[in-house]
């Protein structure tokens, strides 16, 4: 129903403004937040160009920017979406709106519209104006949630009222040419009509027949959560697994909207609850997507199957976990029977839980040492994938429940290492001080030092050199801590380096040292502190 509807809408992109609902994608990754990216002409007519004002909520700090903005210019958008994860988990509006646009577009992760309405809708409610209006276009186009017409017109009127011109426009356009479900019913029709008895004839004489807008009336009655029409099919014998196009039962529909009452009539009435649609989900699956922790135990109760996979693989515990809902991981894991079971590479629901879930969903599915400490195929621990995250609140947990720091994965990198590569400074200096071997290098060579220094981690740098670590350790191409300031241009760091002892006549494979590096880089600051080679 709400595909079609979003069809609907899609019809009136010819209208003015209307194209915007479909499309909605004027988010930071196509506007100004990639920095250094030249703009096109569609993007420089983007309704976000206009005069805006200023957005609720404080801003990421100079080097946290500055480090995301380097990382898009690069096209490293897997970094940057990491970069941004950890600022969007503690709050920050302007963090949780750029991260909506990774996961609506696609750069440097899977589109993933559930994700970034999560995100964007987080960034909104911290009063983000452009979110509010990319919120207001996402209820519209039913991307990553269902159609609401009446939500996105509440969220255009927020942003509008913070002076955003572009949801000024939109919500003028609505006015002049509604949304389907907005535009007014003709005098004699009946408004917002209550649930009645159904009169469909072929009711009485054949009830599997029964039909209502084009469908059974079963699944139409399901579709709006109407109890009366639903009793009365049931009683006068309709089936009640009947299914629609996609192969959706009414309890499929019913576990899909959260409505429990509609659920529990149709188990009573002999609703198959491990009947699967035309992706392979069942009803309890379905809830577990969308956090129905009432549904899913009431399912479990019955007897539904908690470890059913789709035709992909999902299962209704790795639903629950890619959205972090923690009372329907609670439910699934008390009543289900054994372990939870891995990817086929080896992957847990703790690994994936540890990458972006909070600290309670961690603290449900980290139930002992073998769990917490299990590698899978690329050798990668939850505690892995929460350093690589930066998700500093499921990482200490994990310590605190002994997850071993020395593991390292298939590429030589134990989580702190990560965590520097990643440029995380809180995860980082977390693992190093409850002791994360400071001396350990990747399979490259790069010691904690090169890459708190190639990070720009000026704090990390001082925490390792207080720990002797050889400060003229080189990777594999020669290059020491050091050269890699000069690399960076990171003066700040170059002279703490310089004066805890650092060799600056060292060469690398190229024979250059720091102050060739630096004259090359063109870095002045940095070469003005190294005396020239001789």
């Amino acid at each position: 129903m709400n595909q079609e509807l979003g069809r609907r809408i899609a019809g009136a992109a010819s209208i003015a403004g209307f194209a915007i609902l479909v499309c909605a994608f004027d988010c930071s990754l196509a506007n100004n937040a990639l920095a250094g990216e030249p703009q096109s002409s569609a993007q420089r007519s983007s309704p976000n160009e206009d005069t805006e004002p200023a957005e609720a909520g404080a801003p990421l700090d100079t080097q946290g920017n500055h480090s995301i903005n380097e990382a898009i210019r690069l096209g490293r958008y897997d970094t940057a979406l990491k970069l941004l994860e950890p600022a969007a988990r503690a709050g920050n509006a302007d963090a949780q709106y750029r991260l909506a646009s990774f996961y609506r577009s696609g750069l440097g992760t899977k589109p993933d519209p559930a994700l970034a309405f999560r995100w964007m809708k987080s960034s909104a409610e911290a009063g983000h104006t452009k979110a509010q209006y990319n919120l207001a276009t996402m209820y519209l186009a039913a991307r990553g949630t269902a159609f609401d017409a009446g939500k996105a017109q509440e969220w255009l009127r927020k942003a509008a009222a913070a002076g955003y011109s572009p949801a000024k426009k939109l919500l003028a356009d609505i006015a002049a040419k509604p949304p389907p479900t907005l535009q007014k019913a003709p005098a004699t029709a009946e408004q917002n009509p209550p649930e009645r008895p159904l009169t469909n004839a072929a009711l009485k004489t054949e009830p599997q027949l029964a039909t209502r807008n084009g469908q059974p009336a079963l699944i139409d009655a399901a579709l709006r959560g109407q109890i009366i029409p639903l009793r009365q099919l049931i009683e006068a014998g309709a089936d009640v697994n009947v299914t629609n196009a996609e192969g959706n039962t009414a309890l499929a529909i019913a576990a899909t909207a959260g409505k429990l009452q509609l659920a529990e009539l149709l188990l009573s009435a002999g609703a198959d609850l491990n009947k699967r649609n035309g992706l392979g989900e069942t009803a309890l699956l379905l809830a577990s997507r969308k956090g129905h922790a009432d549904i899913v135990k009431l399912l479990l109760v019955k007897g539904a199957d908690a470890w059913a996979k789709a035709n992909s693989g999902a299962t209704p515990l790795s639903v629950a976990v890619e959205n972090c809902h923690a009372d329907t991981i609670a439910s699934l894991l008390k009543h289900s029977v054994g372990a939870p079971p891995a990817r086929e590479d080896g992957t847990t629901p703790l690994m994936e839980a540890s990458a972006s879930c909070p600290e309670r969903v961690v603290e449900l599915l980290a139930t002992d040492q073998a769990t917490i400490n299990a590698a899978n195929k690329q050798r990668r621990t939850a505690l892995w994938y929460a350093a690589d995250h930066g998700n500093l609140a499921a990482l200490t947990r994990l310590v605190q429940k002994g997850a071993d720091l020395r593991i390292a994965d298939a590429d030589g990198l134990t989580p702190f290492l990560k965590a520097l590569e990643t440029r995380n400074t809180a995860t980082s200096q977390y693992l190093l001080e409850r002791g994360a071997d400071p001396k350990a290098a990747t399979s490259s060579g790069n010691t904690p030092l090169i890459l708190a220094t190639q990070g720009g981690m000026t704090e990390l740098v001082r925490l390792l050199l207080q720990r002797k670590v050889d400060i003229n350790a080189r990777n594999r191409n020669g290059v020491s801590a050091l050269m890699m300031a000069a690399y960076q241009g990171q003066a700040d760091i170059a002279q703490i380096l310089i004066t805890g002892g650092a060799d600056k006549s060292l060469r690398n494979k190229k024979r250059e040292t720091a102050a060739d590096i630096a004259a090359t880089s063109g870095n002045i600051e940095v070469s003005n502190l190294l005396e020239p080679s001789r």
